[in-house]
């Protein structure tokens, strides 16, 4: 088997770019991740991945632990995580918005039996979990923009099952909106101040289909926009563009999908800035005060630039950090 190279770039303050340091760096450096993860999952603050032995790690500022092992799901919200490991679903972490599942218990100094059966995928958002069983949807954490889908304006603190949500394959989250992929469609709910929903109303209380003429294959959620790949891979985006986010060379919002780029092997959304895989390149834009872009520079771009990584793999964004794996 080939061997693969982690590089990673922009804020140091949480020691999440394995350099060495809490510094913050514009280019990408060589990341001496520890572990051999096949799957990496990032907020600005913490970080989970799968190695290939199927153990969960993770780690943030001065903490650097196994959670457990036989897991195959993962997934990173801003200061909390969840995971699959034998069908049942686990939190860690900190939390004050329920997002724990655990009541009002706010930060788990061990991973936590959410004590749900059948889980097959985890989805967060900044302040939320989702948990897919083979029987539906359970939603925990901030809700006070509906960004768990319920229509009940307060935060969640125990796993509760949202029928209105359609057993999906992907579930990703921003600040306070949603979206789901089903069977090649998008779904879409909480906030949409920034048109970070695709539609015209303020918000959505309740998942709502976005029309679309394509089948989707990826979905992905900044802080306050949103991108999704279709199988012809397409790359389209909605939602906030004062930082540059959409990338097509405006810094106007948007509350509808615009293509941005063709030919798309993958793609992830930092908080407010992207990296995407086309034609064996690496592109980046959108925010960059943290030089979370790996260009060199700190300036914003609302246009992709391209990034000097050589036989990009996959690309990793979480809040103002950027990681590129490559062979």
């Amino acid at each position: 088997m080939y061997q693969l190279n982690a590089y990673s770039c922009g804020s140091g303050s949480s020691d999440l770019l394995f350099t060495g340091d809490n510094l913050d760096y514009k280019d990408f450096q060589i990341a001496r991740i520890p572990w051999n993860l096949k799957v990496i999952k990032l907020s600005g603050v913490v970080g989970i991945g799968i190695d290939n032995e199927e153990r969960a790690w993770f780690w943030s500022e001065g903490l650097k632990i196994m959670l457990k092992p036989n897991v195959t799901k993962i997934a990173c919200g801003w200061t909390h995580v969840l995971f699959i490991s034998e069908e049942k679903a686990y939190s860690y972490g900190q939390g004050a918005f329920g997002q724990l599942g655990l009541g009002n218990v706010k930060r788990c100094a061990n991973p936590e039996n959410l004590q749900i059966n059948g889980c097959i995928n985890v989805g967060c958002g900044f302040r939320t979990s989702f948990v897919i069983t083979r029987e539906g949807t359970f939603c925990f954490g901030e809700n006070r923009g509906y960004q768990l889908g319920l229509p009940i304006k307060s935060n969640i603190k125990e796993p509760t099952l949202n029928p209105l949500i359609e057993i999906p394959g992907i579930i990703e989250g921003g600040n306070k909106h949603t979206a789901s992929l089903n069977k090649g469609r998008l779904f879409v709910w909480g906030q949409n101040n920034y048109g970070q929903l695709g539609i015209l109303a303020m918000e959505s209380q309740v998942p709502t289909q976005v029309n679309f003429h394509k089948e989707i294959s990826q979905i992905g959620c900044g802080w306050y926009h949103t991108a999704f790949s279709t199988v012809d891979k397409e790359l389209y985006i909605t939602g906030r563009g004062d930082l540059g986010q959409q990338g097509n060379g405006e810094t106007s919002n948007s509350n509808e999908f615009k293509l941005i780029m063709s030919d798309v092997d993958g793609f992830s959304c930092g908080s407010e800035h992207n990296l995407a895989i086309s034609n064996g390149r690496v592109f980046s834009w959108g925010w960059n005060e943290h030089g979370n872009l790996g260009i060199g520079t700190q300036e914003n771009q609302v246009v992709p630039l391209q990034v000097s990584i050589e036989n990009p793999i996959r690309v990793i964004c979480g809040g103002a950090i950027s990681y590129i794996i490559s062979s």
